[in-house]
């Protein structure tokens, strides 16, 4: 898999704009402030809970673009070719990935 180097380009750019609209939305949906207490019975006042940003529907596809880009450089870096996409049915941060992945999977002639 060749990556050319505006490509490269282009996709670092678009990863920041993707990386600070989830850091916003991680901020918006996610970050409490206030008097927390633990399951461990201590207390905190910060709470961060990043299931219902990766369950809302644009922290789901923030997440899997994101986590796209990231096993796509990890198969770049090691020369790899990529055989299929995780199974919808994983757990959703498989599934946000793999819905990103989509417009990416080669399409394999049969």
């Amino acid at each position: 898999m060749e990556v050319l180097p505006n490509q490269c380009l282009n996709e670092s750019m678009a990863n920041d704009d993707t990386r600070s609209s989830l850091r916003a939305l991680l901020l918006e949906k996610s970050v409490r402030t206030g008097e927390f207490t633990l399951a461990s019975g201590k207390t905190s006042d910060l709470y961060i809970d990043c299931r219902v940003t990766a369950m809302d529907p644009h922290g789901a596809n923030l997440i899997g673009k994101l986590g796209w880009e990231t096993v796509k450089q990890e198969i770049a870096a090691r020369g790899l070719a990529p055989v299929n996409s995780p199974s919808p049915q994983e757990k959703p941060p498989t599934s946000t990935l793999t819905a990103a992945s989509l417009p990416w999977i080669p399409t394999v002639p049969t």
